[in-house]
């Protein structure tokens, strides 16, 4: 980078030579000094009298190399086209002595066309060696070598036995259990009795029989641990996974509850199978003697009609009671109560001078009705039965009609609706009845007995006293009343006629204040004007503005 007059003045340029030798070498780690300015692609060289392990670091790794050992070898390249230039350490190798002296040999470099580049390498080092004894160096082996130093190899290390310990020689393993299943009889009480289980190998399902039993239930052990599916019939026991599960250890495999039908019971019949559906070898324990007394067949359950208090087998003969109508139970059903009657019951509840009760009764679901109420005129219907089923419940001259859009009934006794009404007789009656059960079958009823109303004879006419023909002497509304009509000027009269005559249509224009350069143009209408053109001569005009426009 310097600058001379004479080209001869500049000072020779660095040796395109690359240099490799030794830096700190120490027991196991020793350095490759690199000095070179020319880029270097690839290299590759021995390092005598070495086993390398390992290579990494320096001006290598810095470069994103790729660096590998193999024997006494050092290989290095860039998969991105990368070199190495300049001074330092190359890379630091990891290495076991096998001789007493090191030299870099076999020295391979390349630039970044390829071709091979000239080097020179510095002088050997002396390496602490020893004689090699070759073996097993891993403490963890079996066949550990304390006194190798370098390892060939051979290590190998301990077997897992079949009960988890481990073992340098499979042999030495203990002998696995043998693969027969084994079951027995554990405690066995008056109607229970434990089915003892062994088996160090997996047990897919089982089956298997008890003689001198009637086997009633299967529950708890290793069996329902296992989640297996358990049932009985007769003196079967059959178990099995729809999981896939399998059972394997020691324990009671199941607990069964039982009747003595001989004095000794014995495992028989047995049915083993392993997860590939294969059968299994089995052993059984000795009989145990049962207390048998000769059976009463009977209903043993307490809680039915013909329970026998003498019966020791149950023989499936227990009925039990059958709930009644009221909500009563009875052994049987002829003892249970007479239902009331399907009949609805309608009639009246309180009445007063403008309002009535109409009650109901009805233990049979109602999904709709329609009645008359004679002698009234019918104004409003609310609250009741009706209302609280959500029924919609309409009135119209002397008619009640109730329905549910949601499907409702009503059921029960009470007051049915709350009408409101005027007298238009002396007396009222519920009559021309319709009532319908929920898939619209026609249903019974009975009325009761007409009331008396206070009636007076009616006066029809329009009874709103807002109205312009308002009777104060009527008292039944005969639906005549008319009401004022609003005129045009918002003043409201009852005959329109009366309504004062509305202004012309005709728009008028004149002038108002005229001075000695404007004017402006008076405008009258009650009818709404969208445009307008028009000229005032005798003038030169000149601007617009302002007013209603």
């Amino acid at each position: 980078g310097t600058s001379e007059c004479d080209p001869n003045d500049c000072p020779e340029p660095p040796s395109e030579t690359v240099s490799l030798g030794f830096g700190a070498v120490g027991d196991n780690t020793m350095e490759i000094e690199f000095d070179s300015f020319t880029p270097v692609a690839g290299f590759q060289f021995d390092v005598t009298g070495t086993q390398l392990y390992n290579a990494e670091g320096g001006l290598a790794a810095e470069a994103g190399f790729t660096v590998s050992v193999g024997g006494n070898t050092v290989i290095g390249f860039s998969l991105q086209g990368a070199t190495i230039v300049g001074s330092g350490v190359l890379t630091n190798l990891e290495y076991a002595a096998v001789a007493s002296e090191a030299c870099i040999d076999n020295v391979v470099l390349s630039d970044p066309s390829g071709n091979a580049m000239d080097y020179e390498t510095g002088d050997c080092v002396n390496l602490d060696f020893e004689e090699p004894v070759f073996g097993c160096t891993d403490a963890e082996a079996c066949n550990y070598d304390a006194d190798a130093n370098v390892d060939d190899g051979s290590c190998f290390y301990e077997t897992e036995c079949w009960d988890g310990t481990s073992e340098c020689d499979p042999n030495d393993c203990p002998e696995p259990p043998s693969e027969t299943v084994s079951l027995g009889f554990g405690a066995v009480g008056d109607n229970t009795m434990e089915i003892e289980f062994d088996s160090f190998t997996p047990v897919a399902g089982f089956q298997f029989d008890v003689t001198g039993t009637q086997l009633y239930n299967a529950e708890g052990g290793l069996a329902a641990e296992a989640g297996f599916t358990v049932s009985v019939g007769g003196n079967t026991v059959i178990g099995f996974s729809l999981q896939g599960s399998t059972i394997v250890g020691s324990g009671v495999l199941t607990n069964l509850e039982y009747a003595a039908v001989e004095s000794e019971a014995c495992i028989d019949n047995v049915v083993l199978s392993d997860p590939a559906g294969n059968a299994m070898d089995y052993e059984t324990g000795g009989c145990v003697d049962l207390d048998y007394e000769e059976p009463v067949f009977g209903c043993t359950d307490d809680s039915a009609c013909n329970y026998d208090a003498d019966a020791t087998v149950d023989d499936g003969s227990c009925f039990y009671e059958t709930e009644c109508w009221d909500g009563t139970s009875e052994c049987d059903p002829n003892d249970c109560p007479e239902p009331p009657s399907e009949t609805v019951s309608l009639g009246f509840g309180a009445v007063g001078d403008n309002t009535m009760e109409i009650e109901f009764d009805s233990f049979t679901p109602v999904a709709g009705f329609q009645f008359d109420v004679t002698g009234t005129q019918l104004y409003n219907a609310e609250g009741g039965l009706a209302a609280e089923a959500g029924f919609t419940v309409s009135v119209g001259g002397n008619t009640v009609i109730g329905f549910s859009l949601q499907g409702a009934t009503i059921v029960g006794s009470g007051v049915l609706t709350n009408l409101e009404y005027a007298a238009v007789a002396s007396e009222a009656c519920i009559d021309n009845v319709v009532l319908s059960d929920p898939s619209g079958n026609a249903m019974d009823y009975e009325t009761g007995d007409c009331v008396n109303l206070d009636f007076e004879e009616p006066v029809f006419g329009c009874t709103d006293a807002e109205a312009c023909n308002y009777d104060a002497d009527a008292n039944v509304d005969d639906g005549s009343c008319f009401y004022e009509t609003e005129c045009w000027d918002g003043t409201s009269e009852c005959d329109p006629n009366d309504c004062p005559e509305p202004p012309s249509e005709t728009v008028s224009l004149g002038f108002g204040a005229v001075g000695d350069n404007t004017m402006e143009i008076e405008f009258d209408s009650f009818t709404p004007v969208a445009g307008f053109q028009f000229d005032v001569t005798g003038t030169q005009l000149y601007n617009a503005e302002g007013g209603l426009a």
